[in-house]
Order: C-alpha cells, then structure tokens, then sequence
C-alpha cells in the first residue's frame, strides 16, 4: 500500500511541474479563421486576426466586432472579439463574448439533434413501407423536405456559410470563459465551465491542468492531486 501510494504521489508531482502554478500564466486559446470563405465576416476576421498577431488588439477588436455585425450567428466572430477584449484586460466584455458563443454552439446541437431525430424518422417510415407493417407517417420523400418543414416551424435556421471552416468548439469557448472567470476572481465559475470543456472534450489536458491548478489554490488538495493523477493516466495511455 505504501509502495503505491509512493508512486501515486510520484505521479502527481511530475504533473503538477508541467503545469504552469499560476493561473495568469495561461494564454486563451486563438483560432486563424479559415480561408474558404468570401463572406464578409470571413474578411473582417482575416484582417482582425493579421492586428492580432502584430499585437494591435484595439484594431483587431474592430475589425472582429465589424465580423460580429455582419454575421450575428458567427461563433468564431464572437470568439475572436472574446480573444480580444480579454488582451485588453475589457474581462466583462469577454465574458459576454465567449457567453454568445455558447448559446450559438448549443442552439446548433439542439438543432443538429432535432434534424438528426427527423432523418432517422423518415428512415423508419421508409422501413416499414418497404417491409409491409404499415403506411408511411409522412409523405415527405427526401432530408430537405423535412429541414423545409422543420425551418419553417421556427425550430432553427441554417448556420451562415461564413460560419464553416473555424475551428470553434464548445470546449474551446468553456475554456476561454473559464480564464476570463479566472481574471475576475470568479474561481469556482472557471471550474464549472472547465467541468464543461472536460464534458465536451474528455481528453483536453488543458482543461484538466487548469483545473487542478485552481483546486489547488482554493486548497482543495486531494480534489487536485485526483486530477494530476488522471493527466499523468492519460500520458501514460497517449505512449502505449
């Protein structure tokens, strides 16, 4: 028992030194807008992102808002700005950002779900034609007819074709929000939304690391070393 607890321990510090100690130290992820697109958010992100790295956030934070304005239902738009007003130390304005972000990213699950139910619907009803138990529910004879009926009925819009191409994903935006929760002193928000990353992206190490770095100031010890211990787990699995 001692032995294991030796090398519980082991793991655990050799996980808590890859960590940076403190908190501040984490830099917000940053995603480069994809080149398909011709839109005009595309551009304005395009431009932001150049600002960006040449670190002139205020003229980034203008182009992303010019983004925002053009394609109110863009999540990398509203990612960016986030990215942005957090650099420039504007944390509540960040806060409402990476906040937009999710509430698009969960209307597109909820809408994908709901598309997904009907094109499994008309599966079933194809079945049963074909197999002689019963009649059609419906007469619609193709995926678009039902997504007609469906938008139609208010149950979501199409993302904008601007939209496509960015690499924003609910773990990211929780991520973000976390570090900015953290940069208002708001630790236990930052774990509820690093508990979110960690929900949508179980392998993200930067969630847990953070995540322990922070049990650990608000001395919740064994909570932390928990979460070291399932990193150095996960390292351990990523070799074999």
């Amino acid at each position: 028992a001692k032995e294991r607890q030796a090398t519980t321990l082991k793991s655990v510090l050799k996980e808590a030194k890859k960590i940076p100690p403190d908190m501040l130290q984490y830099d917000l992820i940053e995603i480069k807008p994809g080149q398909a697109s011709s839109s005009a958010a595309s551009h304005f992100l395009k431009q932001g992102y150049d600002m960006q790295q040449i670190k002139d956030y205020a003229s980034a934070l203008k182009y992303f808002t010019k983004a925002c304005n053009s394609e109110k239902r863009n999540t990398s738009a509203w990612f960016c700005r986030g990215v942005a007003h957090d650099k420039m130390k504007e944390f509540f304005k960040a806060l409402q950002d990476f906040t937009k972000c999710v509430e698009i990213e969960e209307e597109k699950e909820k809408r994908n779900k709901y598309f997904a139910s009907l094109n499994e619907k008309r599966e079933e009803d194809k079945r049963k034609k074909m197999s002689g138990l019963g009649p059609m529910l419906s007469t619609m004879s193709s995926v678009d007819d039902w997504e007609e009926e469906a938008l139609s009925s208010g149950a979501g819009k199409k993302a904008p074709s601007g939209s496509k191409g960015h690499e924003v994903t609910l773990s990211k935006v929780y991520f973000n929000r976390a570090l900015v929760e953290v940069h208002l002193g708001d630790d236990e928000a930052a774990l509820v939304d690093l508990d979110l990353a960690l929900k949508h992206s179980p392998k993200d190490k930067a969630a847990r690391g953070a995540r322990a770095v922070i049990l650990r100031r608000m001395g919740k010890w064994h909570d932390s070393q928990r979460e070291y211990l399932k990193l150095d787990q996960q390292r351990q699995a990523e070799m074999l």
